[in-house]
């Protein structure tokens, strides 16, 4: 393949083929490819290459699309199981022990999976997480 440079529009990719029929001799055949489609086929080649390795490819145009969506997240200080006899017991007042130490990070969860860790402040008399770990990038997620 030959790049071709001196084109009006900028960079053209020269592709030379041979076709030939049952009873003509073999004809030189040019395609020229321009920039635009020389960007979509490499982008199709990485999103084939990245389905192949199990990594499914994000497109960003829908990307962007829902990007202004609202998601509903919680922050977890800790958990614990009641049986349903202690749980309508709760009173006013009651307290829960719960399976962590007041020093371990909290964890904020998107859907039920945790997706960042780190401390629990108060800003402007609101809760508020400051975020110290990410335990793996949220886009291997997706």
């Amino acid at each position: 393949m030959e790049q071709i440079a001196e084109l009006a529009f900028g960079g053209m990719l020269l592709v030379p083929l041979a076709a030939s029929m049952e009873e003509q001799p073999e004809m030189p055949v040019l395609l020229y490819f321009d920039v635009k489609f020389q960007e979509a086929m490499t982008l199709h080649a990485k999103q084939n290459i990245d389905a192949q390795n199990g990594k499914t490819p994000i497109d960003p145009v829908n990307l962007k699309m829902v990007m202004d969506v609202e998601l509903n997240v919680s922050l977890r200080f800790g958990q614990s199981q009641l049986p349903l006899r202690e749980v309508l017991e709760l009173a006013s007042g009651s307290v829960i022990e719960l399976d962590r130490q007041v020093d371990d990070p909290v964890e904020l969860l998107l859907d039920g999976k945790v997706i960042a860790r780190g401390e629990a402040v108060i800003v402007d008399g609101n809760y508020g997480l400051r975020v110290t770990e990410v335990p793996q990038p949220i886009a291997s997620q997706l």
